[in-house]
């Protein structure tokens, strides 16, 4: 293999993508060229440092407050209705979420709200439109929490924010353009890689892949550049290849960026 064949090459290698038989290849011509390895130590030791956070799993500190909600639940499914708890819950939510309720509140409210819809699951047939009333206002709740946390000021709580987003069932427009206003300016990479991933995942909207294929040509990180490119591949968005052709051709681009345009290029014309 050449030179620019394992440029080309890196990415996938990096993220263990890459074909067996080519991946022998590549490490015997990395054992013998400095100047490929010097590239992808370079590379490897930028990708091991942006780890994306896991998902996020209720503390200890927890405990008080879900058992808490929980007996106010109980008590609040011998009433007849149940939209007091959520008009509460409404003004709070438009005076403004503080960081600590969202991470001491919000994952006992879900969970206090998976045990209220399954005691209607196996109640009577009439708490159908129940349950479909209390979907919708979780639904509304991530949506919430998503806008929220990525308003904040900690990278960290802006990326769970992301992960957020891909926890709707239903698409919502607002969190769609939050994640694309994220994707284009937060100053930090992990969370535009993350927004990347986050909106791939809504792909079938129209404005979402056109969201895409205009953040390519403003995105000034490689890492970043790499992801939208493969992103465009993986979604066989062939209104890129203009966009593709600009950075293949821009020389005070990234080698690698410039290699993985014209690799995603070929892949789409």
């Amino acid at each position: 293999m050449s030179c620019e064949e394992i440029r080309q090459m890196l990415p996938d290698y990096l993220m263990g993508t890459i074909a067996e038989s080519d991946r022998v290849e590549l490490e015997d011509h990395l054992d013998s060229c400095a100047a490929c390895r010097a590239e992808s130590d370079q590379i490897e030791g930028v990708w091991g440092r942006m780890g994306l956070l896991g998902e996020e799993e209720p503390s200890s500190r927890l405990r008080a407050g879900f058992y808490a909600e929980l007996e106010n639940a109980a008590r609040d499914l011998q009433r007849p209705r149940l939209g007091g708890f959520w008009q509460n819950l409404g003004t709070v939510a438009q005076a403004g979420l503080r960081p600590s309720f969202l991470q001491m509140v919000i994952p006992a409210l879900f969970l206090v709200v998976g045990v209220v819809i399954g005691h209607l699951l196996t109640g009577p047939a009439d708490s159908a439109g129940q349950v479909s009333q209390l979907h919708s206002e979780l639904e509304q709740m991530k949506s919430l929490v998503t806008l929220s946390l990525l308003e904040q000021r900690s990278a960290s709580e802006r990326l769970r924010g992301v992960t957020w987003g891909t926890r709707l069932d239903q698409v919502d427009r607002r969190v769609l353009r939050a994640l694309v206003n994220t994707l284009n300016s937060d100053p930090t990479v992990n969370v535009r890689l993350a927004a990347v991933d986050a909106l791939k995942q809504q792909a079938e909207d129209e404005e979402v892949r056109d969201a895409l294929v205009r953040s390519l040509s403003t995105q000034d990180s490689p890492l970043v550049q790499i992801a939208l490119i493969d992103a465009m591949v993986d979604l066989q968005e062939r209104r890129s290849v203009a966009v593709l052709r600009h950075l293949a051709g821009d020389r005070q681009l990234n080698q690698a960026v410039r290699d993985r345009a014209k690799w995603g290029m070929e892949r789409l014309i």
